[in-house]
């Protein structure tokens, strides 16, 4: 592995300042290069990312449709973390528009009148939101998400799985449900996050690629909390040794980037994995 001066090539991930304290990291991200910056990243709710610039060598180019890709894979983690980084993010909450209110396949419409009742919510009721769009099958937009618990509802009289279904008292524009958020949260946050693949269309050579509706993934707002990342240095070599000699079931997933580099990502399930293998963890050099 290279070395260069104010680089790391390992970045850990948390969702909370206690997990910070505890060292339960939601995800290790090691690389063969270093090509973490330690400019204001030695422990920051910034991401930094690789700002590397590509060498004289590095001739690779994404195709479109990678593009596509990576920009969707991005944007699916960016909310996966909005959501695991704020625990009172805890209503389930559905919104719908009526033909009376706009037209509901029109997202010009749609989006101007949800901005305004969303900046109104997040001014007046101190509301947090990540929503995801997505297409009914006639083509009417509508939205699922996580909301903060903070806005005025009423019971509808019904139950969903032996929990009440609630009504948002402010939403004029159509029907809404909202419902308590309960069990194990990582699984509930990547059931929501499932919209977004669901919007999913074929490109020109028939291959299913993600879509943006009107332009965007997801929409979030309010003072939401984003993740702490740490940065250090680890023998990124006797790493790779000790990764190859685990079961194929327990190795973490490895990724392959521009310029010959890669990188192992061990996610929340996978991190004590890392602890396992990274046998000189105790020694490690970080960030200053």
């Amino acid at each position: 592995m290279s070395t260069s001066a104010g680089f790391f090539n390992c970045r850990l991930k948390y969702y909370s300042v206690s997990d910070f304290e505890e060292g339960k990291a939601a995800q290790v991200f090691v690389a063969n290069q270093e090509i973490f910056p330690d400019q204001d990243c030695a422990l920051t709710t910034k991401g930094c990312g690789n700002r590397r610039k590509k060498g004289a060598g590095d001739t690779d180019t994404l195709s479109v449709s990678d593009s596509i890709s990576r920009s969707f894979s991005r944007a699916k983690q960016r909310a996966f973390d909005y959501m695991m980084c704020n625990s009172d993010l805890k209503m389930f909450v559905t919104l719908t528009f009526s033909p009376a209110a706009c037209d509901r396949y029109s997202w010009t419409e749609i989006i101007h009148r949800l901005n305004i009742w969303l900046d109104n919510r997040v001014r007046r009721d101190g509301l947090k939101y990540v929503l995801v769009p997505e297409y009914h099958k006639d083509g009417a937009i509508h939205f699922h998400g996580l909301f903060t618990d903070t806005l005025p509802r009423s019971w509808s009289g019904l139950y969903h799985n032996r929990r009440k279904v609630y009504n948002l008292d402010s939403w004029k524009y159509g029907f809404t449900t909202a419902k308590i958020v309960r069990g194990n949260r990582e699984a509930v946050v990547k059931y929501i996050y499932k919209y977004m693949s669901k919007a999913a269309a074929k490109d020109c050579n028939g291959n299913w690629e993600p879509r943006k509706i009107g332009g965007r993934y997801y929409l979030h707002g309010g003072d939401l909390r984003s993740p702490i990342y740490e940065y250090v240095r680890v023998n990124y070599a006797d790493l790779d040794d000790n990764i190859q000699m685990l079961p194929i079931w327990e190795q973490p997933y490895r990724l392959n980037y521009y310029g010959g580099g890669y990188a192992y990502i061990f996610s929340s399930d996978k991190v004590d994995i890392f602890r396992k293998v990274n046998h000189d963890w105790a020694g490690v050099t970080h960030a200053e």
